[in-house]
């Protein structure tokens, strides 16, 4: 802090504030994504919608290539023919008792696709419960539809499934 005397009984004081550090700008929430431009890695505050378009871009939608149904088929709407990485993570418990084994199939169109069985024992455990990871590789064009099947070879007895994810990477 500077003091300069003007004239017998004033005194001017300089305050320096260029040693205060700047304080965090409060914005509410971060969207982190891909966007059709803008810059990449560097946080940049807007604060309407019309300024993140003007930024970011419009809203994205090319990248949604697939929809699916509450039944559970994911159907490709791309115009190109595609090979894709089909990933799906199941947890399951097993109804009944016994240790039925049980077939897990990727279908694409209606027919399962060869080579994408998975067979897993049902019961072992104390609960019947477990879990299982299905990955396969297919050529997809406009229209195709994936679906997983389960079967009991063995029984009647029933599956839960308790959680499923379906991952198609291009």
């Amino acid at each position: 802090m500077a003091e300069v005397l003007i004239s017998p009984g004033v005194l001017a004081r300089e305050n320096d504030q260029s040693f205060l550090q700047a304080q965090p700008v409060q914005a509410g929430a971060a969207i982190v994504g891909p966007t059709v431009k803008g810059p990449v890695g560097i946080p940049t505050l807007v604060t309407t919608y019309s300024d993140y378009q003007n930024v970011f871009g419009a809203t994205q939608q090319a990248g949604v290539r697939y929809t699916t149904t509450t039944g559970g088929r994911a159907t490709y709407n791309g115009t190109k023919q595609v090979y894709v990485s089909l990933h799906a993570s199941i947890a399951y418990e097993k109804q009944g008792g016994g240790t039925d084994s049980y077939n897990f199939y990727f279908y694409k169109n209606g027919s399962q696709l060869p080579g994408s069985q998975t067979q897993i024992v049902g019961g072992s455990g104390a609960s019947g419960e477990g879990a299982l990871s299905l990955i396969y590789g297919t050529l997809m064009e406009q229209n195709d539809y994936i679906e997983i099947y389960a079967e009991n070879p063995s029984s009647n007895d029933d599956i839960l499934i308790k959680d499923f994810q379906l991952v198609i990477r291009e």
